[in-house]
C-alpha cells in the first residue's frame, strides 16, 4: 500500500488552506484587487497568529460602521465599511481578553490613481482622514506598491502595529 510522503502531505494541506482562503476573499465580494490582496494577506497573517479566516472576517448586510457589534473580543477585520459619508477599505478591531481594552483602526489601500494625484484629491483625503481621527479611529495607509509587493508583510505590518497599541491600552487599564 503507498504512502504519501511529508513533502506530499504538507503540499496537500497546502491547496487546500489555499482554496480556502480563496473562497474566504470571493464570499467577501470586494471588487478592487488590491483590496483583495490585503483581504489574502489578512487571512494568512491572521492564521500564522493562529486565527482561522472564518472567526474574524464579518460581512455586514449593510456594511455600516454604526452596526457593528462592539462586545466581539479577540481581531475582527470587516472589509468596505461605511463610516459617515466615507467608504473605508478595512476596519481592523482588536480588544483585549478581559473586553476593557480595545484599539479600532482604518487601513486603507493607497493607489496612486485614487490618493493625491491631485490638489482635490489631496484636500479630499486630509479631510476624510481628520473626519475618522474625530471618532478615535487610527488610520494606517499602505501604497498600493507596498501591497502588491506583500500583501502579508503588509497586513502583518499593520496588526503589529495595532497589538502594540492594544497592549498599552491594556497597561493604561490595569
Amino acid at each position: 500500500m503507498p504512502t504519501k510522503t511529508i513533502d506530499e502531505i504538507l503540499a496537500s494541506a497546502a491547496d487546500r488552506r489555499r482554496e480556502l482562503f480563496i473562497d474566504e476573499v470571493n464570499d467577501l465580494r470586494i471588487d478592487s484587487p488590491i483590496e483583495r490582496a490585503l483581504a489574502a494577506g489578512f487571512m494568512v497573517a491572521l492564521v500564522g497568529a493562529g486565527l482561522g479566516p472564518s472567526h474574524v472576517w464579518h460581512v455586514l448586510p449593510d456594511h455600516n460602521f454604526e452596526h457593528i457589534s462592539i462586545n466581539r473580543k479577540g481581531c475582527n477585520v470587516y472589509p468596505q465599511i461605511v463610516i459617515g459619508q466615507y467608504r473605508v477599505d478595512f476596519l481592523v478591531d482588536l480588544q483585549w481578553r478581559d473586553g476593557n481594552s480595545r484599539v479600532t483602526a482604518v487601513m486603507e489601500c493607497d493607489g496612486h490613481d485614487f490618493h493625491e494625484k491631485t490638489k482635490e484629491q489631496a484636500t479630499r483625503d486630509k479631510e476624510r482622514e481628520r473626519y475618522l481621527q474625530s471618532l478615535g479611529l487610527i488610520i494606517l495607509r499602505y501604497s498600493g506598491s507596498e501591497i502588491w509587493r506583500d500583501p502579508v508583510a503588509a497586513a502583518e505590518d499593520a496588526l503589529s502595529i495595532l497589538w502594540k497599541r492594544l497592549r498599552l491600552a491594556q497597561k493604561a487599564s490595569a
